[in-house]
Formats: C-alpha cells, structure tokens, sequence
C-alpha cells in the first residue's frame, strides 16, 4: 500500500462502532468476510457518510448490494489525502482483489495502439500497448489485435509508406513493395526525398485522426494540379488513392450531427454479467464498435460507472471529449474531474440529447442487446459441442475442475470450482488442504482431494483435472474402486509441452479410452472455454496455497515474539501489509501505531531482523 495512504484497522459491522469511529475523510473501504476475503471495494468522498448508508437506508439498496451485506463480517478502510487518490486506489484494488460483488470489467488490459514517430527520418508506423510521454504519436485504441492488423492493412493498401519495422536500413535494391507500388523506397538513396514522404505521413495522420473530408479535398487539389502539369501517372495514383478512401469511408452511413470526437455507450443487463457497446465517432464519423463485458449482475447505472472508471483511465489522452451515456450515473461531476486529471484533457459525461445523438444511443443499446443474447445462446451452443468433441453420455450442465497447488509438497493445498451452465458457481467452490499425502506426490494428492470431494454429493456431470494422462489415470482408478451408482465423467487439461506432433504448445486435452490428446485448433471455443475452467480451478488453488503460506509465515514469526498478541499482530499487519514491511520499519515507526510502545517496536525488529539472519 503506498505510504501516502493511511490504512486503519479493521472495523465491525456495528452501526453505534462505525458511527462513532468512521472518519469523514475521502478514501476507500473494502467489505471483508469472515475468512477476511475481500467482497466489495468503493470508493467514498465522506467515508462515514457512505459506509453508514448501506446500514441505515438497506431497503433502498440494490439485490447485489443486500447479498453482500449478508456475507460481509467486517469492514477495511483506506484514507486518502483527496478523492483523486481514491478514485485511482479504488481501481487498482478492484483490479488486485477482483471482488465477488463489484462489477469487473472481465478485458481490462492494455488495448493494441498504432504509433508514428514524427522525429525519425522516414518514419513507419510501429505497434504499442502503452503510451509514453515522448512526442509521438499514438491512434486508437482498437478493440483486439484483429482490428489493429485491418486498419494496418487498409493504410498500406491506400498509402505506400514503408512496412519496414525499426530505423531505416539503406538497400542496395528496394524490396518488392516498391515494384508493387506499395512503398516510395526511401531504403534507396534518391527515390523519394524526405518532404515528401513527409507530406504522405501527413495524410495517413489526417486518416487515422478521422479527417478524411479535409484528406480528401486536399488529395483532389493535389491531382489536378499533377493533371495540369501534364503529371499523369501521378495524378492517375492520387486518383487510385482517392477511391480507396471513398471505399473504406462511403460504406460509413452512421454520423453525428457535430464534429466533435465522442463515444457513445449502450448497455444490456445479463444473468451475472453485464455488456457495454462502445460506439466510437471521430470527426463525425463511426470510427469503431467494441464491446466488453462486466462480471456481475446490476443496474444499468452501476454497470455504467463501473466501465467509465475502469476503462476510460487506460486510454489517457487518446479518450474522447465527451461521453454519451444512455442513463445517468452518481457523482458525475466528481467522475468528469478524475479523469480530467487521469486523461489530461477535459471529458464530459452527458446524457443524449439531440434526435443524432439519440439515435446512436438507440443503435448502441440495440447492439448491446444482441450480444448479450449471443453469449446467452453461445454457453449453450460451446456444452453441446464439448459433449460432442469428449464423446461425453450426458450433457455437460454441471462441470468441476479439480487443481493442486504446493511447493515441494508444503503447505499442499486442492481446489474445486464448479461451472453449472457454462457460468461460474462460486456458492459450489471448495477448498481442501491435503492431510493425507507427504512429500511431493501429485496424483495421490489428486485422489484424496477427489476421494473428498465426492464426500460431500451432488455430483458433477463432468470432472475436469488440472494435469496430463497420468493424473486422469490415477483418478479413474480412484472412481471404478468406489464402484458409485452414477459416476462422473472425466478429462483432463494439461499445458502444451514440446511434442513435435503439436504445431503449437497448445494445452492438451485427455480423455479416458484414448491413447492420443483430442485436438482443437488453438482458437477452438471448446478449448478456450476449458482452459478458462482450469485457469479459475489455478486461479483459487494458488490464492489458498498463498494464503496457507502466509498464515504459516506469520505464525512462525509474529506469534512468537513476547508481548505481541493477536489484536496487535492484526493491527501490525494490517498497517504496513506484510511482515516484511514490520521487519523493514523502525522501532519509531512502528511505535506509533497504538499500543506499540518504543520499547516493544525494538523487539520486533531485533527479533523479525535475527530470524532473517
């Protein structure tokens, strides 16, 4: 936690308690179960004000929000120095804890940008997934790789700018663009002077910036003068690129009214995950659609918050000026300020209000709409053809995947997730800490998480292992002796290695009666979707082996120094974060925390500081 920040122990759910001990300052609190798991983090400009909200006034809060308070034990806060910083600490924890009760913006990441360097001679358009502040320039963000590479290949097809990558290499002959008319070969000394390649770069800037009427009114001007001249050839290639434009621009029937460069959003709601359809308008023109999807069921006014503030901080300046929302959302202004300072540029967040904007309101909800109702028939569609490809007898309605997590057989630890319709069933997760097995022994830990697992009934149609042939081996064996009446079926999922049969080192999928892995091509659904199964099951087993870890390092550590009991070691850890932070303070600072006297921060040290040695 940074040190700018002051983290206060934890409180419970006690409304006299937190009336009379929340401050009132900016920051952000974190709901915590009794396991100390993070549900819910939020934001608040008046921590008291907010957290006493959801206490008093219950009725008026959304299902999501009453779930949560049931599962919630206690309550963590963070103060912050304005409502900026809880802005920005309130995103990276939502990023780091990915709690169960916010709504998560599943492809948060770094979108792929194009970049130009105006400072090199000659330059070429490069590939990016940052920003940084050095005076290039930057276009986009495209919504996946796919999108970049078609706006690579429409700008080479109608602009022959080099395709070279990194600083110009002169060449003794130029390469075969140059003889297709796709390149001016500034690689060969006298093809083409600087001014003007310089003068195409400017054009496929005006391209990509959306100016395309100006690019185009520029290009006529250029061709009739090449014509007057008696230029044809010229003039026949201005011509040729004039078309092109037309072709990729004219198909472009959706505009606003304005010029000004805005996104607009549309919004569907789902069955524990949320859609948002971003229509991005530059110039005038629809530039781009993306869509993205949130995890968590909400109102649209949530939903909309949740994606404002964690997608429009990645793209900084490139972020449009204004924002049109299908619905209003809470603390407008305070939203519009934060990414003002986070973009660097004023934003607007503003409901549609003329019948252009409306319009596109209209076409971004509808869009919404349909992908909602595609992902809805694609779960279903992916389980048929997974039952197809693994020969499975039933339908594959319930899946759970099995994973193990040690460290040379410490601290070894099983995780179960469960998958019922194609959606994760987090009331049907379990944890297990292997009892049984010592030492490092993979598929006998398997066997006693699955031997447990099945203790406790209903289940599933398919059981998933996180591993290769030998773990699903070791499992069915483990099955046939237990001779149940309605068995699961198996598989398992193990990454790809170095088989030379294997183009790819794409992960392998087993099943029981077959020497050989089923194959799917790499983009395969049903092959994305299992490994997004395992992915969770590793996701889980690593957090508890962690944690495990954790609790094992603290016990060994904390525990054993005079005079420190558990309220004190809550509130060391809770304060500096770990106990290698304790051990790194001074006895100054750690005195004052409350009830670490000088004297007892100097034993702490002495005693963390010896153990290291």
């Amino acid at each position: 936690m940074p040190s700018r920040y002051s983290r206060l122990p934890e409180y419970p759910l006690d409304l006299k308690i937190l009336e009379e001990s929340l401050p009132t300052s900016p920051g952000v609190y974190l709901f915590k179960d009794k396991a100390e798991h993070v549900l819910y983090v939020g934001k608040a400009k008046d921590i008291r004000k907010r957290v006493l909200s959801y206490l008093i006034r219950t009725q008026e809060l959304s299902h999501r929000i009453r779930l949560l308070l049931r599962s919630a034990q206690g309550l963590d806060i963070v103060v912050t120095n304005n409502e900026n910083e809880a802005f920005i600490l309130e995103r990276n924890l939502i990023k780091k804890y990915m709690p169960k009760f916010n709504i998560v913006l599943r492809d948060d990441k770094q979108y792929p940008l194009l970049r130009i360097d105006p400072k090199e001679p000659y330059p070429t358009i490069g590939v990016v997934r940052r920003m940084k502040n050095d005076q290039a320039l930057y276009f986009g963000p495209y919504s996946s790789a796919n999108a970049m590479r078609e706006a690579l290949r429409v700008i080479h097809k109608v602009f022959p700018i080099r395709k070279c990558k990194g600083p110009l290499k002169p060449r003794s002959r130029p390469c075969v663009n140059f003889q297709m008319k796709r390149c001016l070969g500034p690689c060969q000394e006298g093809l083409v002077d600087a001014q003007t390649y310089n003068a195409l770069l400017r054009q496929v800037v005006a391209f990509l910036q959306g100016k395309v009427k100006g690019l185009l009114e520029e290009l006529r001007q250029e061709m009739h003068k090449a014509s007057e001249a008696l230029e044809f050839e010229k003039a026949a290639l201005l011509r040729d690129r004039i078309k092109a434009i037309q072709r990729v621009v004219e198909p472009q029937s959706v505009t606003s009214s304005g010029l000004e460069d805005k996104d607009v959003l549309g919004i569907s709601l789902g069955e524990g995950h949320t859609h948002v359809v971003v229509m991005g308008l530059r110039g005038g023109l629809l530039q781009n659609v993306t869509s993205h999807r949130l995890t968590g069921s909400s109102t649209l006014e949530e939903g909309l918050e949740a994606f404002v503030k964690q997608y429009y901080p990645n793209l900084g300046p490139l972020a449009p000026g204004k924002i049109v929302l299908p619905t209003k959302i809470s603390e407008v202004q305070e939203i519009e300020e934060w990414l003002r300072h986070i973009c660097r540029k004023p934003i607007s967040l503003k409901e549609a209000r003329d019948s252009s904007e409306k319009r596109l309101v209209k076409m971004a909800m509808n869009n919404a709409k349909r992908l909602m109702e595609e992902w809805e028939n694609k779960k279903e569609q992916v389980l048929l053809e997974l039952q197809k490809h693994l020969h499975l007898r039933r339908y594959p309605k319930r899946i759970e995947c099995v994973d193990i997590s040690n460290l040379f057989g410490s601290q070894a630890v099983g995780a179960v997730v469960c998958f019922v319709d194609g959606r994760p069933s987090k009331s049907n997760y379990r944890s297990f800490i292997i009892k049984e097995v010592k030492g490092i022994d993979d598929y006998s830990m398997m066997r006693e998480v699955v031997l447990r697992r099945i203790g406790h009934g209903d289940l599933p149609d398919l059981l998933l292992l996180d591993g290769g042939k030998g773990h699903l081996n070791a499992v069915a064996a483990l099955i046939q002796d237990l001779n149940l009446p309605d068995p699961p079926e198996l598989a398992s999922i193990a990454k790809g290695g170095t088989d030379p049969n294997w183009e790819k080192e794409e992960d392998k999928i087993y099943i029981l009666g077959r020497k050989d892995p089923v194959r799917f091509s790499p983009s395969h659904p049903v092959l994305h979707f299992l490994m997004s199964i395992r992915d969770e099951a590793h996701r889980r087993a690593i957090q508890l082996h962690r944690k495990r870890a954790l609790k094992e390092i603290r016990e060994s550590s904390l525990a054993h120094i005079p005079h420190l009991g558990p309220k004190r070691i809550q509130l060391l850890l809770s304060h500096f974060g770990s106990v290698e932070a304790i051990r790194d303070s001074s006895p100054e600072e750690l005195a004052k925390l409350p009830g670490i006297s000088l004297k007892l921060g100097q034993t702490i040290t002495q005693f963390l500081r010896q153990q290291k040695n």
